[in-house]
C-alpha cells in the first residue's frame, strides 16, 4: 500500500525544477513504488520563482526562506538545489531536522564541507 511522503525543495532554478519533475513522474517510472510524493513547499530567494512553485509546479506553499522548508512539519524529504555555497548550511540543518536529503552535486565545495554534511547525516 502506497504512503505519501512530504517533499520540500530549496532552489527553483533549472535543477530544482528537474527535481520537481522527477517527483511528479516517479510513479510513471516506478509504478510499484510504495511512496507517493506530495509537493508540500518550495523555497527560492526570488519571490516570483518561489510563487511559481505553487502556480506552475504544484507545491502547496511557497517561501523565500529555505529554513521554512527544513522546519516544515509535513516535509519528510528536502531537495537541495540551491547555489553550491549554501549546500553545507542547508544540508546540515535538514539532517539535524531528521529529513531525508536529495542534495545536488557537488555536495560541498571542499572535501571538508562534504565531510561535515556526511557527518551530520
Amino acid at each position: 500500500m502506497a504512503r505519501e511522503i512530504g517533499i520540500g525543495v530549496v532552489g527553483l532554478g533549472w535543477m530544482g525544477q528537474v527535481h520537481t519533475r522527477g517527483y511528479r513522474r516517479l510513479l510513471d517510472h516506478y509504478p510499484d513504488c510504495e511512496l507517493v510524493p506530495r509537493l508540500v513547499i518550495a523555497a527560492d530567494p526570488v519571490e516570483e520563482r518561489a510563487q511559481e512553485g505553487v502556480e506552475r509546479l504544484g507545491y502547496g506553499n511557497w517561501t523565500t526562506d529555505w529554513r521554512e522548508v527544513v522546519e516544515h512539519p509535513e516535509v519528510e524529504a528536502v531537495s537541495i538545489a540551491a547555489p553550491n555555497y549554501l549546500h553545507r548550511e542547508i544540508a546540515i540543518a535538514a539532517a539535524r531536522a531528521r529529513k531525508h536529503i536529495w542534495l545536488e552535486k557537488p555536495c560541498g565545495r571542499t572535501p571538508a564541507e562534504t565531510y561535515d554534511i556526511g557527518k551530520a547525516v
